[in-house]
């Protein structure tokens, strides 16, 4: 509970990005300008990199202050900062896997993005208990467990949201030589996922207020 005010600003950041970007995706795709497309892909890729590191580097240093802003509680802090530490700061597979599922959107593939949300929620729930309480010969983590089975699940949504992507939305061309800032292009995305990143925000900070 006292996490997820975190985890809320993650998923804020993710897919307000991913809101702007779509907006030039659908745009540039409705034009038939298919370069326009393929940048705009591209840059949100890399604002998608720079929202990961962000959010690892809070997590990792970040975490025990966050929780002891909330309660004095030295067992539930370091339950707390295990958790954030590890989901937060390992929280790659969810950046990639929102920015994926707004590619497939982009283009009305809305089931595939469908799918890729089951495989990681699916792969979450039989994990958590085998590595919370330490079954099938794995070790016993606790809590730790618990955020190993959320990244993990989020690094196999990513992946499959990814192999999607390749095989099923041609529309769409990522090059690694094209990942990389445009100032203009971040400006026009930024512009349109700030308020959805505000809006999300808002919850955010009523539910750590609230604790």
């Amino acid at each position: 509970s006292l996490a997820f005010p975190l985890q809320t600003l993650c998923i804020a950041f993710s897919g307000g990005t991913g809101v702007g970007m779509n907006a030039l995706l659908s745009r540039s795709l409705g034009e038939k300008n298919q370069a326009g497309a393929d940048r705009a892909a591209n840059v949100g890729l890399f604002l998608t990199l720079c929202n990961f590191v962000l959010f690892a580097l809070i997590g990792w240093t970040l975490a025990g202050p966050f929780f002891r802003f909330q309660t004095d509680n030295p067992q539930i802090i370091a339950y707390g900062r295990d958790y954030v530490t590890v989901c937060i700061g390992c929280s790659i597979g969810l950046f990639f896997q929102m920015y994926n599922e707004r590619l497939l959107q982009s283009t009305g593939r809305t089931n595939l993005s469908m799918i890729t949300q089951i495989a990681g929620a699916a792969t979450n729930i039989v994990l958590d208990p085998v590595l919370i309480f330490g079954l099938l010969g794995f070790p016993k983590m606790g809590i730790a467990g618990a955020a190993w089975a959320t990244v993990i699940g989020q690094c196999l949504g990513a992946v499959v949201a990814v192999i999607l992507n390749h095989c099923k939305n041609p529309e769409i061309h990522l090059r690694l030589r094209h990942i990389r800032p445009s100032g203009k292009l971040m400006g026009e995305i930024t512009a349109i996922s700030i308020p959805s990143i505000i809006m999300s925000c808002i919850s955010s900070l009523t539910c750590f207020v609230m604790n």
